[in-house]
């Protein structure tokens, strides 16, 4: 079966310019979520060494998309053109900062600035996600992210594998060199794209008003659910990230197979490619992610009443299977809504960041706090079953058609 699967990749990627410059890309995310990855494991267990509190662990984090936010209100007024290639190459020079900062980082001040950084190349990768995908044909929108998220799922897999390994008792230069290795692997796969891919998608010469406040006031009530959905994304999912490290850690010395807690939160996204375009075709790419969410996040929910179990671990997987659904299925219906209406593509890529931006303050911060009175697990479950109500109630609020134009 996987020889199966390899053969369709290499068949797609050779039949056509677009499909190779998707895989190419795909790679690149793969080493990009990699390196971010091993980062942001070290990073929550550099902070607890040097003895700040979870809730200060969960402020420094969530800082980072407060930058991120506010290069979204300057970009809503002076960023022309999202080409992806533009784009990238603002990704890999804002990774390379990061990795300097937060090698050097010996006070509260220089790790807030490094988060920073995090936080800007986060959204220029977004930016570009989203210039990429949108380009290509609209029946392609849900699989192309569904690959995308397929490689950065396993690079999310193995990064905490490597990280765990690399870090041992202590963090310290070893991390950092396999860091900088993938780094140095981000941008090998940059120069593959720039030689094969096809010109950027371009927004037509005539749309003027994209600069409007208003233009960004009628998309974002238009959009208003959705974007609700990729926020409570980013809580739970940065949740996770903050934390997650945290559980782990402490699960290896109470069970053999404790410290595959975030690989299981992340294995199931390699899985979702095969059922995505199918699950999305049948019930809708809207009702898919909000149902998927919904479900993953009460499944969650459920870690105040098992503990640290070993039942804890199927719970998890379990959890990001259905959850997993949400991602492609969520920007799908964004790079819809961007193939149909073309003119309002920057208010819908800004805005979609803008709250993505949100979504990644308020998860680190929440989960800290909560962390701090209640318990890791416990916050985590809070925060799960919290996102579930909220999820299901936006759901019930939202028109079974959104139209932008």
């Amino acid at each position: 079966m996987r020889r199966i699967l390899a053969d369709s990749f290499f068949s797609i990627s050779i039949k056509e310019r677009s499909h190779r410059a998707l895989l190419a890309l795909a790679v690149m995310v793969f080493f990009f979520a990699v390196f971010d990855t091993l980062l942001v494991y070290a990073l929550p267990l550099m902070l607890s060494e040097r003895g700040f509190s979870k809730t200060e662990l969960g402020l420094i984090i969530g800082s980072s998309s407060m930058a991120g936010a506010a290069l979204d209100v300057f970009l809503s007024r002076f960023l022309k053109n999202t080409d992806f290639r533009r784009m990238f190459l603002f990704v890999i020079a804002g990774c390379a900062g990061y990795f300097v900062l937060l090698l050097g980082a010996n006070s509260i001040f220089m790790y807030l600035v490094a988060m920073a950084v995090w936080g800007l190349y986060w959204n220029f990768l977004s930016y570009g996600l989203y210039n990429f995908v949108g380009g290509s044909d609209k029946k392609e929108h849900a699989s192309s992210w569904g690959i995308l998220d397929v490689f950065k799922g396993l690079g999310l897999i193995v990064a905490p594998l490597i990280a765990s390994y690399a870090i041992g008792e202590r963090v310290g230069p070893p991390i950092f060199a396999v860091s900088w290795f993938f780094l140095c692997c981000i941008y090998v796969f940059y120069l593959l794209l720039l030689k094969i891919s096809n010109a950027p998608h371009k927004r037509e010469d005539t749309h003027k008003k994209i600069h409007s406040s208003r233009s960004f006031w009628k998309v974002g009530k238009i959009l208003a659910p959705v974007l609700l959905l990729n926020m409570l994304l980013f809580v739970f999912d940065l949740s996770f990230a903050t934390i997650g490290p945290l559980i782990s850690q402490g699960l290896k010395g109470e069970h053999s197979i404790g410290g595959l807690f975030l690989t299981l939160y992340y294995l199931p996204t390699i899985l979702v490619l095969w059922i995505v375009g199918p699950v999305t075709a049948k019930y809708g790419k809207k009702r898919t992610s909000f149902t998927g969410f919904i479900l993953g996040t009460m499944a969650v929910g459920s870690f105040i009443f098992v503990g640290k179990t070993p039942l804890l671990l199927p719970i998890v997987f379990v959890s990001s299977v259905v959850s997993s659904l949400a991602w492609p299925s969520l920007k799908g219906c964004f790079a819809d809504y961007i193939g149909e209406s073309p003119e309002y593509e920057q208010e819908i890529e800004i805005l979609t960041s803008f709250f993505t931006n949100i979504g990644c303050v308020l998860g680190p911060v929440l989960a800290g706090f909560l962390a701090d009175q209640v318990g890791d697990l416990q916050a985590l479950s809070v925060i799960g079953f919290s996102c579930s109500l909220i999820a299901l109630f936006v759901y019930k609020a939202t028109p079974r058609k959104i139209h932008v134009t």
